[in-house]
């Protein structure tokens, strides 16, 4: 179950810094 909840918090947190560098690419985008 710790293994389960552990992968999860892993699996947002890289969903969070995906979306943030996405998020960036699209301001550089827009600013050029």
């Amino acid at each position: 179950m710790p293994t389960k909840q552990q992968s999860l918090f892993v699996w947002e947190e890289s969903t969070v810094v995906c979306i943030y560098h996405c998020d960036l690419k699209l301001h550089f985008i827009s600013v050029l």
